[in-house]
């Protein structure tokens, strides 16, 4: 009797373990899973940094043409531009700096 029951409890030992390590397994791979899901977003918001940064250099040449060119409506115009496109820069730098700090504690 004494020996089925550490029987028994051998056998329930061992699923124990082996639901614990499937259960460590999984964990794992949703970790990982959710770090290349971080660093794909962080590499995508630095492609778009890039750009915003070539946008805004773009718009700030045209800017610098129509003030030689005394052209006072297209610098108003341009200039309200190169202020949404900044924001979007500043927005984009913030949630970059997150994403990157999340990266790094993991």
């Amino acid at each position: 009797d004494a020996g089925v029951r550490a029987m028994s409890l051998q056998i329930a030992e061992r699923k124990l373990a082996q639901q614990t390590r499937r259960e460590d397994t999984k964990a794992r791979r949703k970790q990982t899973n959710e770090t290349k899901k971080l660093k794909r977003r962080v590499e995508a918001l630095e492609k778009q940094i890039h750009a915003l940064e070539d946008v805004l250099k773009a718009l700030n040449d045209d800017i610098s043409a129509a003030s030689a060119a005394g052209d006072m409506d297209r610098i108003t115009t341009l200039g309200a531009d190169y202020a949404t496109q900044n924001t979007q820069l500043q927005s984009t730098y913030a949630e970059w700096e997150q994403l990157s700090a999340e990266l790094e504690n993991d």
